[in-house]
């Protein structure tokens, strides 16, 4: 189930890199589940404005995980750099995604800290 998976990566994260987790959050075309959201940023985000920045990420491409494209193959996340944070989304079932948000500097590994990150969500599932 999509939300174990997201607190699977949210205790993985909080282990790792502790306040360079930003927030996970279940993302689903018509709505969203919030699953962890770091206590300043809390303080930050007044009423919708939390949902209005998650809506930016709710477009057909987000949740659009099946195309192939020649040798590159299957795409595995879409992966977002902003100034002071990465935002990584992770597909999961039936235009599910989780969103994934840590402090820049938490991306130094990019690469390797892509691939661990799907290792926790998926778990041993036949995603990997």
């Amino acid at each position: 189930m999509i939300e174990d998976a997201a607190h699977r990566i949210t205790t993985y994260l909080r282990e790792q890199i502790d306040d360079g987790l930003r927030t996970v959050v279940v993302l689903r075309p018509d709505r969203w589940a919030g699953i962890y959201l770091r206590s300043d940023l809390q303080e930050t985000y007044d009423g919708g404005s939390y949902e209005d920045v998650l809506d930016t990420f709710r477009d057909g491409e987000t949740f659009d995980f099946d195309d192939e494209i020649g040798e590159i193959g299957q795409r595995r996340a879409l992966v977002h750099y902003y100034e002071e944070a990465f935002v990584f989304l992770f597909p999961f079932d039936d235009g599910e995604v989780i969103l994934v948000s840590v402090e820049a500097d938490a991306g130094r590994e990019l690469l390797m800290f892509i691939e661990t990150c799907r290792r926790q969500i998926y778990d041993d599932l036949e995603y990997q």
